[in-house]
């Protein structure tokens, strides 16, 4: 229908941005069964965590959870059940906001940054280059 090709647009640039974090991050000697842990790790971890706004969210950790919740709207969006994935993606924003903050918080700025991603395109992909960027040290 008409509004899917914005739904695949969405998935298509964040699976870029993933692709990119985990190459930068991803280390090559592992193996294939070594791969699924930190992704289930910190998809469990985003969610036990919804509501802490206090500490800090690494880059990995940051870029697993949205590989999983990828997966997990590409999988709903192929049920074709509207009712599933419009309750997951509104839950969504229970363990998102947060982990932003603290993903933020890891690179050094201030959780109103989030607004950024608020001005058209330039925003986003401004918000997509602060969450690649390496965690500070401190």
């Amino acid at each position: 229908s008409n509004g899917n090709w914005i739904l695949y647009v969405g998935i298509f640039v964040n699976l870029c941005a993933i692709a990119y974090s985990i190459i930068s991050i991803y280390d090559y000697s592992k193996t294939i069964e070594d791969f699924s842990i930190p992704l289930i790790h910190a998809y469990v971890s985003a969610w036990s965590r919804s509501f802490d706004y206090v500490g800090r969210s690494n880059r990995r950790d940051f870029w697993w959870y949205f590989l999983a919740s990828s997966i997990v709207l590409f999988i709903l969006f192929r049920v074709k059940n509207p009712q599933f994935l419009t309750v997951y993606t509104q839950a969504m924003i229970f363990p998102t906001f947060p982990l932003v903050v603290r993903r933020l918080r890891d690179i050094g700025k201030s959780w109103v940054w989030i607004f950024i991603g608020l001005i058209p395109l330039i925003g986003a992909i401004w918000l997509i280059v602060l969450f690649c960027l390496p965690s500070l040290n401190s």
